[in-house]
């Protein structure tokens, strides 16, 4: 059966939605941040970086929770999520190599100061500089759904997904988006996907234990 390794609190839930949405069969094996499980002998086997999520699907070994859920959605087509049309799945790939090159990199910096950091601690101009950023890449999202429910139209695809799991780093640090009405809509109807919802329930109780032990060491 296919293996996703990695700790529902890291890239790996990305992943775990990817499979939900796709309605596949597989075995997560959480690994423990504490005892460092994703340094263990075992797991560098699989991942000589050490670093998580890592799929195992036959002889395929995958690293990169984007570059995961482009192999999936590409190969198992079910439920939509991988385009029929040629210039559809480049679209794909063209957004969600956005995702990771362009915009996480900005929306990662304010999670991180908000997840990791007390309040009297985060750098309030480093915040203020990234929410500047963050203006022409959500203009840029915005262009693209002005006049369909989702980046590709109708339907929900790959691109939507690997989009907007990386625009949950602005909700969870208290990103206004009162001016974005149209923008939150697109992420509400991403997001809060039945699929999603399940392995964010299942996440919520990890991470709350998580960040609790980061803001006791603070």
């Amino acid at each position: 059966m296919m293996k996703l390794y990695g700790n529902i609190v890291s890239r790996a839930s990305r992943c775990l939605w990817m499979l939900d949405e796709l309605g596949l069969e597989y075995d997560h094996v959480s690994l423990d941040w504490i005892k460092q499980e994703h340094l263990s002998e075992e797991f560098l086997k699989i991942n000589p970086e050490g670093k998580v999520p890592a799929l195992v699907d036959g002889d395929t070994v995958l690293s990169e929770s984007i570059a995961i859920n482009l192999y999936l959605a590409q190969k198992y087509r079910t439920n939509g999520l991988w385009p029929d049309r040629e210039a559809d799945q480049a679209k794909c790939f063209q957004w969600s190599f956005w995702a990771a090159a362009e915009l996480e990199p900005v929306t990662y910096q304010r999670y991180r100061e908000y997840y990791f950091k007390n309040e009297d601690q985060r750098d309030f101009e480093l915040i203020k500089k990234v929410d500047g950023l963050l203006v022409k890449l959500l203009d840029f999202v915005e262009h693209n759904i002005a006049d369909t429910p989702y980046i590709l139209g109708d339907a929900f695809t790959a691109a939507d997904l690997n989009v907007s799991v990386v625009m949950e780093h602005l909700e969870r640090s208290e990103f206004d988006y009162t001016e974005r009405p149209s923008f939150y809509d697109w992420y509400k109807r991403c997001y809060r996907r039945p699929a999603n919802s399940k392995i964010q329930e299942m996440r919520a109780p990890h991470a709350e234990k998580l960040f609790k032990m980061i803001k006791s060491r603070n």
